[in-house]
């Protein structure tokens, strides 16, 4: 018998999202552990497949589906690594939404949360195959245009502002510098 750790991420208050969420997890490792004493094979499959659900959840924003901040970091750091070895450029671009904080109140939390949706669904088509937009915090959101020199970038910030303004999302400006 293999025995199997397990870090308690949440508090196991069923009573909140997150919570039921924690005890739905500890029921699948429970039936992995049970699993494994009478068929090694299927409790160990039906652990990493446990595993691989919980990595991929850490690492995706659960309102817009987007990689989350802790995801941009870690692929910034495999980009970065790329760019010093194999000199290939690359652009990041900050985008957030303004006057959100209004928005929200104004309009209240079920009309905030449809239009972050649609401002990562937004980001997510504008971009070509090896960019990747992440939602980092709140109404911000950043744009990492792998293989992109300054003009590549450019191109990508006139797309994703033009494309807003025409999209029935909100007005999008651009302030600051492509470097």
């Amino acid at each position: 018998i293999n025995d199997y750790y397990f870090v308690t991420i949440m508090k196991k208050d069923k009573s909140t999202t997150q919570g039921r969420r924690q005890y739905d997890v500890e029921r699948q490792i429970a039936t992995a552990r049970a699993l494994n004493v009478g068929n090694p094979d299927e409790g160990s499959r039906l652990y990493e497949s446990i595993i691989r659900d919980l990595a991929r959840k850490s690492s995706t924003d659960v309102l817009t589906g987007l990689p989350n901040r802790r995801e941009l970091i870690e692929r910034l750091t495999d980009i970065q690594n790329d760019a010093d070895f194999n000199g290939i450029p690359y652009g990041i671009v900050f985008a957030d939404i303004d006057d959100f904080k209004r928005f929200n109140t104004t309009y209240g939390h079920s009309k905030a949360d449809e239009a972050l949706r649609d401002a990562g669904e937004f980001f997510s088509s504008r971009l070509r195959g090896d960019d990747v937009a992440f939602r980092y915090a709140g109404d911000e959101f950043v744009i990492v245009a792998s293989r992109a020199d300054e003009k590549g970038v450019a191109t990508l910030v006139e797309r994703v502002v033009t494309g807003f303004n025409r999209a029935n999302i909100g007005r999008a400006t651009f302030r600051g510098d492509v470097m």
